[in-house]
């Protein structure tokens, strides 16, 4: 081995990733078909955000150079899985394990890939094989509670995570593990304080912080109801159009009948449909609301989300002022201006929390506006041709614009096809 390469090893172990890639290409203009320096250019890049790719490439390399060895191969599958790829990493993982069938590492490897496709059932054989190998490994007792838990087996889940404990009482995952699992049994105090102690341990954990936010914001029983009911939405819109279009038909004669109903109504109404249908995009705002009473804010909530959290209910609360204003004085102006708030609060969420996603919103945020402004002028022209904006209960049309909006979204815009995962609490 050259001084490169060991000096190479040496950084990895201390996450100093762009350095020993670096020295390893020093390394490999001297020996250009060394297998060990692709593999471990591949293990660096790994941990180098956006690298994964240049890690692939690194992986199979060595494989190309070392046919006969099984780790570049489980290495492959292991970058493929982390690149969303889980049917071509199954091929990589089983090829490795037929050249060694006996070491845990490739029955991880294996469970990892059935644990993305949600083969709980072989995730669970596979690392239990793996634990027989090596009974203190690690990563196979993590990936056992994960199996374990998918498949609503919480208790034993439990109980693999506190012997994976009595181990190695400073491991983070195992208190993760138990975190999701106190979920699943809506202990969410109990979810709180493992994800904390995790953290404590692990500060850089993947989606550490996001799972601490989903148990406290939890705790709020309105948070949970407001939850319940934008999945309900999500559920009927995604899950079964047909019932939502059937909802769609019959929702907006109703906005008809309703139009003479008292005010307070139709205000009630318009904020139930907003929250139901626009939750999508308010659940981070309006959950992080919640989290500014709590006593763990400072490790919960940076700035920014602090203060899109504020400015999100801000709007949201007077976007409602102005609805209700437009129901009690029949004005669809002042109703046009509080629905643009709102479609424009829901659309604009993220513009202070994702700096590098900025453009984006901001072009969602204006498609939403001109959108919102188009439904509510057709709906005006639909009640009254001659005399446009001058009509009563003008909130109840924008409810019909909301209806509408329904409709468009959910079953024409690219919009509807938002995955239910990216807004749905995940077990």
């Amino acid at each position: 081995m050259s001084p490169e390469f060991v000096r190479a090893q040496f950084l990895r172990d201390h996450h100093r990733y762009e350095e020993a890639v670096a020295l390893l290409h020093s390394h490999l203009a001297r020996y250009p078909e060394d297998p060990d320096a692709f593999v471990e250019l591949a293990l660096n890049r790994t941990a180098i955000p956006g690298a994964e790719k240049q890690a692939l490439e690194d992986a199979r390399t060595a494989s190309w150079l070392a046919p006969d060895r099984p780790f570049p191969l489980s290495l492959q599958a292991r970058i493929l899985s982390s690149l969303n790829r889980p049917g071509e990493a199954e091929q990589f993982a089983e090829a490795a394990l037929a050249i060694e069938p006996n070491q845990a590492y490739y029955w991880n490897t294996r469970s990892i890939i059935q644990c993305d496709m949600g083969l709980w059932s072989l995730a669970e054989a596979s690392a239990r094989t793996a634990l027989s190998m090596e009974p203190d490994d690690a990563t196979a007792s993590n990936l056992l509670s994960l199996a374990l838990r998918r498949r609503n087996l919480i208790h034993a889940s439990e109980q693999e995570s506190r012997r994976r404990l009595q181990r190695d009482p400073e491991s983070a995952f195992p208190f993760f593990n138990l975190g999701q699992a106190a979920l699943r049994k809506k202990d969410f105090a109990g979810a709180e304080s493992f994800f904390l102690e995790a953290l404590r341990l692990n500060p850089a954990t993947q989606n550490g912080r996001a799972l601490l936010k989903e148990a406290s914001r939890s705790r709020s029983g309105i948070f949970r109801c407001f939850l319940a009911w934008t999945t309900l939405w999500a559920e009927v819109g995604v899950r079964r159009p047909a019932v939502g279009m059937v909802l769609l038909l019959f929702g907006i004669p109703l906005c008809g009948a309703l139009a003479e109903a008292p005010a307070v109504v139709a205000v009630g109404l318009s904020l139930l449909v907003y929250l139901g249908f626009f939750g999508v995009w308010l659940k981070a705002p309006l959950g992080d609301l919640v989290l500014l009473r709590s006593e763990n804010v400072s490790v919960l909530l940076d700035p920014a989300e602090k203060k899109e959290a504020l400015v999100i209910a801000g709007i949201v609360v007077g976007g409602w002022i102005l609805i209700a204003i437009a129901a009690f004085t029949g004005s669809i102006v002042i109703a046009t201006l509080g629905g643009g708030l709102w479609i424009a609060c829901a659309f604009g969420t993220g513009f202070l929390t994702h700096p590098s996603k900025r453009a984006r919103v901001t072009s969602r945020l204006l498609a939403g506006i001109f959108g919102a402004l188009t439904l509510f002028i057709v709906c005006a022209l639909a009640k009254d041709p001659v005399r446009g904006f001058d009509g009563d209960s003008a909130s109840m049309w924008l409810l019909a614009g909301y209806i509408a909006m329904v409709g468009i979204l959910f079953f024409r815009n690219p919009l509807g096809k938002i995955r239910l995962r990216s807004f749905l609490l995940r077990r």
